[in-house]
């Protein structure tokens, strides 16, 4: 039949083991962390991450569109390139 896949079936095993993390839990009032000297008034964490945050997105944007257009370049200049021509429906 389309569409239809077998797998083979697993087992799983949860138990308790020896290690692997435990221990005491975190103060209820978020005293534990790492940062807080970086945060601003009221806990809010610094600009300068969300700063860093739009940088890379920009240049992760600004690499996408180079890309695009390098290979537009190469794909034109190779003679492969086939023009589109859009012809006019009421004329």
């Amino acid at each position: 039949m389309p569409g239809t896949t077998t797998g083979q079936d697993l087992d799983l095993v949860i138990g308790k083991g020896n290690g692997g993390g435990g221990g005491k839990t975190p103060p209820a009032g978020g005293n534990g962390g790492g940062d807080e000297g970086k945060r601003g008034r009221k806990g809010q964490p610094s600009a300068s991450k969300y700063y860093a945050g739009v940088a890379i997105a920009i240049v992760a944007i600004l690499m996408f569109f180079m890309a695009l257009a390098s290979a537009f370049l190469i794909r034109k200049g190779s003679g492969e390139w086939v023009p589109v021509r859009i012809r006019d429906c009421c004329g």
